[in-house]
């Protein structure tokens, strides 16, 4: 399977080559693809290694599509993980 980021790909690595803020490198885990009649979903979690030994954990959902025999993500939704939204054991 490809992936490929389509014409905004530039954009985005501007951004990330710009920023302090944003992480060295992103490490995907955990993931859950399952078919949808209208292409595929996704399901993983991903680590952030940032500047000074800085880490971060996210959630990625993400919607897939098939165009030419290539898999393509059309939509994605990040949200960050942080120890105050995290439930409580119980």
């Amino acid at each position: 399977m490809v992936l490929l980021l389509g014409e905004r790909s530039q954009a985005i690595v501007d951004m990330m080559t710009q920023s302090a803020e944003h992480p060295l490198a992103h490490h995907a885990t955990n993931i859950v693809v399952s078919e949808h009649e209208d292409g595929a979903r996704a399901i993983s979690k991903g680590l952030g290694i940032g500047h000074k030994g800085r880490t971060g954990s996210v959630v990625y959902r993400d919607r897939l599509v098939q165009v030419n025999d290539v898999w393509r993500i059309s939509h994605r939704r990040v949200a960050l993980r942080r120890a105050s939204t995290i439930p409580a054991i119980s």
